[in-house]
């Protein structure tokens, strides 16, 4: 049996920040939500592994070695107009059902948890992108777009509430992972 393994990433690194607003930047607000997850991992004891914040995504993503039954969470914020608002999941245009019910049920549960917008859960072809290869990797795999950083009511609810919703993304990936 394969070692159960788990894969919480920040999504950007320090030489790409990802999107800017509201007096902060992306990488340095799920790097905070990366590193909260990884303390809750370890006291757990689930392994896991996840970027280095040096690392571009490609070098991360050519670095990990997920298997079936593993599971990759990218998180991020979407950035937009001041009155955007909301939370989006994305997955693979090949999604199995395991990525797609873990994107349904963390959509859900982030929106209670955060009173923000269920945005829903769209196909990486829907994004500007149009392919995330991250969620192509082996395993069970969602990319979280947690709010807007460029709306402040986002992101005072995202500080307020960032221990629950990095203890409830936890429990997602311990739920999901189906080699333990």
């Amino acid at each position: 049996m394969a070692q159960e393994m788990s894969f919480p990433s920040a999504g950007h690194h320090e030489k790409d920040s990802g999107a800017v607003g509201s007096g902060s930047t992306e990488f340095i607000n799920m790097n905070l939500l990366r590193n909260k997850m990884t303390e809750i991992l370890k006291a757990r004891g689930q392994k896991f592994e996840t970027d280095l914040n040096h690392e571009t995504n490609s070098i991360y993503q050519g670095r990990i070695k997920p298997v079936k039954g593993d599971v990759i969470m990218d998180l991020h914020q979407d950035a937009g107009p001041e009155s955007a608002t909301g939370i989006t999941i994305v997955v693979s245009d090949n999604a199995g059902p395991d990525s797609l019910n873990m994107a349904k049920e963390t959509l859900d549960g982030l929106a209670r948890i955060t009173r923000l917008k269920s945005r829903g859960v769209i196909k990486a072809s829907m994004t500007p992108r149009k392919t995330i290869g991250i969620l192509n990797k082996a395993g069970t795999a969602i990319l979280v777009e947690l709010g807007f950083i460029t709306n402040k009511n986002d992101m005072i609810v995202f500080y307020d509430k960032i221990d629950e919703i990095a203890c409830f993304l936890c429990d997602m990936l311990y739920k999901y992972d189906k080699n333990k």
